[in-house]
């Protein structure tokens, strides 16, 4: 089924400039959607001096699923703000028995 959509009286300039204001808002919320915040990646070592701890003891966290690591190429990096949120849900859980 199709629909028709009959227009009176507005004239081409004022109808492609109400369709262009609509392509920019949908354009512009898309954008908005899109913006991603800028992402800090941290080497091994500076996780594992920043948390003060050796590289095997994040070594196991990582691979106990307390942290995310993330290997691009030979590297294996860490995300700033995925480490901080870790550590905080780790210390929030710090008295209770068998939390992972």
């Amino acid at each position: 089924m199709t629909k028709k959509v009959l227009i009176d009286n507005v004239n081409l300039e004022e109808l492609l400039l109400k369709i262009g204001e609509l392509i920019d808002s949908k354009i512009e919320k898309f954008n908005l959607s899109q913006t991603k915040e800028k992402v800090t990646y941290l080497t091994r070592f500076e996780v594992a001096s920043m948390l003060k701890v050796a590289l095997p003891t994040l070594s196991d966290w990582t691979k106990l699923g307390w942290l995310t690591s993330y290997k691009m190429g030979n590297r294996v990096y860490y995300k700033l703000n995925e480490v901080e949120a870790s550590m905080e849900r780790l210390a929030s859980n710090k008295h209770k028995k068998d939390v992972q």
